[in-house]
């Protein structure tokens, strides 16, 4: 059969001869004509011997023959991009820097960890985290967490600290109160104490609300600083460090730093930020922040540290562990 062939563009270089232009014109001529023969020829009813034998001579073959006939030296095929009367523009990628790359790289691991965890609808952890509040430092809590994505819910038993103590959320049924009851035999005697959000109870021993507790909530923050982070024109800094031991978890590190304030998003509260993953499985581990110089201070604190390990995203969590504490009745 015949192939339809979009028009080339010939460069003709002249060999040193007494040929005058009339005779370069009619090759020129006769170009045209084997192109358009080629490109317009009806491809219904095709003669057979030419298809079956393949007697029919390509485009390169006719131009060879119009080269010995005519003395011209040689025929210059060239390409100039073009494809019919529209030209094929190259976009080209704009140059990444090496923090840039980096940032890319913390971008599609949050990605990836993020697409796991929402993929099941609960899982349990050992949620560590310790916290700059009202300008103190407290001590590292550990403690073991269940966690619901949709709704979110969220029971912790310390592990440390108020040993024993018991923290349940459930924003299905009560979004802006959580139950808590304190570890030992203050914890017995009272039961559960129901307590705004907002109480001073909570907010003297945390940073953030309970609904910033579990993975996809900080992956989700994360991800929108680390996104800013990349668009930014300057002063945002990203360096990869391998092999950091981070709670027993061998970690791949990246320390992203920022110039001033105005940097991006993140740099309004931080300075630095350490982001930890796992080394072996890529899977997100947590994030160390550090925060600006004030008067009196040291030239950065530590703001918040927290660490997602012995991540279960298998194991089922029944309705009933986080239906573990019941309100204290009145009277």
């Amino acid at each position: 059969m015949l192939f339809k062939k979009r028009p080339k563009q010939y460069e003709f270089a002249k060999r040193k001869t007494s040929i005058g232009p009339n005779v370069v014109a009619i090759i020129i001529s006769s170009v045209a004509v084997v192109l358009l023969y080629q490109d317009y020829q009806a491809p219904i009813r095709p003669s057979p011997p030419a298809i079956m034998t393949g007697n029919q001579g390509s485009i390169e073959d006719e131009l060879d023959n119009l080269i010995v006939a005519s003395g011209v030296d040689e025929i210059k095929i060239v390409n100039d991009g073009t494809k019919g009367d529209e030209k094929e523009e190259k976009v080209e990628e704009p140059q990444l820097t090496p923090s840039q790359l980096a940032l890319k790289q913390i971008i599609g691991l949050y990605d990836k960890s993020h697409a796991d965890v929402a993929a099941v609808g609960s899982y349990s952890a050992t949620f560590i985290k310790q916290e700059r509040v009202n300008g103190s430092l407290l001590d590292k809590q550990e403690m073991a967490g269940k966690f619901n994505n949709d709704p979110h819910r969220v029971y912790f038993k310390y592990q440390n600290y108020d040993k024993g103590r018991e923290v349940q959320y459930k924003a299905d049924v009560e979004p802006e109160k959580l139950l808590v009851r304190k570890g030992g035999i203050a914890g017995r005697l009272l039961g559960a104490l129901e307590l705004a959000l907002d109480n001073f109870l909570v907010t003297k021993e945390n940073r953030y609300s309970i609904k910033m507790a579990g993975l996809l909530p900080l992956m989700k923050k994360a991800l929108d600083l680390r996104r800013n982070d990349l668009t930014a024109e300057s002063g945002v800094t990203c360096e990869q460090i391998d092999d950091i031991e981070v709670e027993g978890i061998m970690c791949t590190q990246f320390e992203i730093r920022y110039d001033d304030p105005s940097a991006s998003k993140a740099a309004k509260d931080y300075k630095r930020s350490l982001v930890y993953f796992n080394k072996d499985t890529n899977f997100v581990v947590g994030v160390k922040n550090f925060g600006w110089a004030t008067d009196g201070e040291e030239e950065e604190q530590m703001l918040e540290y927290y660490i997602y390990k012995d991540v279960d995203l298998e194991k089922r969590i029944a309705d009933k562990d986080f239906s573990k504490l019941k309100k204290r009745s009145r009277g």
